[in-house]
C-alpha cells in the first residue's frame, strides 16, 4: 500500500494530496515498526541462525532511514508549494477548551421587506 502511494507521488508530485497520504503511511509505518519491535525483538532473537540476524539487522536499518524519507517527502511538499499549517497544531495543544468562544451563525436577513395583507 506504501508503495502505491509512493508511485503516485512520483506520478503527480505536485498533488499535495499525495504526498499528504503518502507521509501519514510513512508515519504510520514508522509507529507500526516501532511496536512490533518491541514486542517480537527479544522472542526472534532467542533463535541463534544467521538469517533471523540477518532480518533483525535489515528492520532496524529500514527503521533509520524512514525519518529520512520523511524529511525528504516534507522538502519535496514544499518545493511544489505545500505548507503544512504548524498554527493550527500547536493551537490544538495549547488552548484550552474554555478560551474559544462559539459564534453564532446571525440570522439572514430578508431582501425584500414582506408584504402585510
Amino acid at each position: 500500500m506504501m508503495l502505491t502511494f509512493g508511485v503516485w507521488v512520483v506520478i503527480q508530485p505536485s498533488s499535495h494530496d499525495a504526498n499528504q497520504v503518502f507521509l501519514i503511511s510513512v508515519l504510520f509505518a514508522l509507529l507500526n515498526d516501532c511496536v512490533l519491535i518491541g514486542i517480537w525483538y527479544d522472542s526472534y532473537l532467542n533463535k541463534q541462525s544467521s538469517d533471523r540476524r540477518f532480518a533483525v539487522a535489515f528492520t532496524f536499518i529500514n527503521l533509520f532511514l524512514k525519518p529520512i524519507t520523511i524529511i525528504f517527502i516534507l522538502l519535496g511538499y514544499q518545493e511544489h508549494g505545500g505548507a503544512f499549517d504548524y498554527t493550527r497544531v500547536t493551537q490544538a495543544f495549547t488552548s484550552s477548551p474554555g478560551e474559544q468562544e462559539y459564534q453564532g451563525i446571525p440570522e439572514p436577513k430578508p431582501s425584500q421587506p414582506q408584504p402585510s395583507y
